[in-house]
């Protein structure tokens, strides 16, 4: 019996460090883009537009919205990168591509694919 996509992401077991660390800014972000290299990749249509970024690199731009409480940090870091060709989006969380917040929405959200 084969598992349909949501099904095998639901049925998938993400692997996290059990041993106890400092509760640091750098063990946090650490610990969630091991969780996000994790994620399926469950796009229909695998094309070169369809995949200008990856999975994880949206599930970590969507977590450097909790993370820095600030909804427009994306945007700034978009154009901090414009500006002077370097933001913190890539120095702080190793995001190299910035998604938009639609782009992020119809990554993340199956109910897009």
């Amino acid at each position: 019996m084969s598992l349909t996509g949501k099904q095998a992401m639901a049925t998938r077991k993400l692997k996290v460090s059990t041993k106890p660390t400092s509760f640091t800014a750098r063990n946090l972000i650490n610990q969630t883009r091991t969780l996000v290299r994790e994620l399926p990749d469950v796009r229909k249509k695998k094309t070169a537009n369809h995949l200008n970024y990856a999975i994880s690199e949206a599930a970590l731009s969507a977590f450097s919205g909790f993370f820095t409480q600030s909804p427009s940090w994306l945007d700034y870091q978009t154009r901090m990168q414009k500006r002077l060709g370097k933001n913190q989006a890539q120095s702080i969380l190793g995001i190299h591509q910035i998604p938009s917040a639609n782009q992020i929405r119809n990554l993340l959200d199956p109910g897009f694919l």
